[in-house]
C-alpha cells in the first residue's frame, strides 16, 4: 500500500474519534441508543463547563477538526500528494493541526492526528525520488 494511501486512511481515524466524542456528548444520559440534537446545541450555546472552556472558538474548532482531517485525507488521495511540494505542504498542515490539537484539546486527539505524519514523510520521499527518476 502506498504511503499516501495509508496517510489518507489514518486521517479518517481521528475524524471518527472526534465525531464519536460529539455523539457521546450529545447523547442524553438516560438513553443509550437515541440521539437528541438538543444537548449538542446546548453545548454549542453554553460552552463546555466540564472542561472549563466556554470560548466560542473552542466549540467551532471541535466542529471543524473532523472536517479538516477529512479534507487532509482527501488531499492525500488527490494528485496533490504525488508532487514533492504538495506532499511537503500536506505534512506541514498535518503537523500544525496535530500540534494545535495537542495543546487545545485532548492529547489523544493530538496523537491520533499525528499518526499519519511518518507516512506523509515517506510520501514526500517517494515524490522526491519519483521526480529525480523522471528528470
Amino acid at each position: 500500500m502506498r504511503a499516501r494511501t495509508v496517510s489518507a486512511l489514518l486521517y479518517i481515524v481521528p475524524a471518527i474519534a472526534i465525531l464519536a466524542t460529539w455523539f457521546d456528548l450529545a447523547r442524553p444520559t438516560d438513553s443509550t441508543i437515541t440521539f437528541d440534537i438538543e444537548p449538542a446545541l446546548a453545548l454549542l450555546k453554553n460552552g463546555f463547563p466540564f472542561v472549563g472552556l466556554s470560548a466560542a472558538w473552542f466549540q467551532w474548532f471541535l466542529i471543524a477538526l473532523p472536517l479538516i482531517c477529512l479534507a487532509l485525507a482527501l488531499a492525500y488521495m488527490s494528485r496533490l500528494s504525488t508532487a514533492r511540494v504538495g506532499s511537503v505542504v500536506l505534512v506541514a498542515l498535518g503537523f500544525s493541526l496535530a500540534m494545535i490539537a495537542w495543546f487545545t484539546t485532548s492529547h489523544t486527539f493530538g496523537l491520533l492526528i499525528a499518526l499519519p505524519i511518518p507516512f506523509g514523510l515517506q510520501a514526500v520521499w517517494s515524490a522526491s525520488r519519483q521526480r529525480d527518476n523522471v528528470a
